[in-house]
């Protein structure tokens, strides 16, 4: 979902040729991935080994 929104909004910084557009997109991305991190935590903390094994299968950013 993250990655989904990433790239439609890349898409549309391209589109109307914005480089403020695109700096703001870049930061927004960067506290995404923040707050993937955190979900991932909280993951951990709420299914313990389930989710550690599961995470060994997927990548983060599918």
């Amino acid at each position: 979902m993250y990655l989904a929104f990433f790239l439609y909004f890349l898409g549309c910084s391209f589109l109307i040729n914005s480089l403020f557009y695109f700096i703001i997109l870049l930061i927004f991305q960067i506290l995404v991935h923040y707050l993937i991190l955190s979900e991932e935590r909280w993951c951990i903390k709420e299914f313990g080994e389930e989710y550690k094994k599961y995470k060994k299968k997927v990548r983060r950013y599918i």
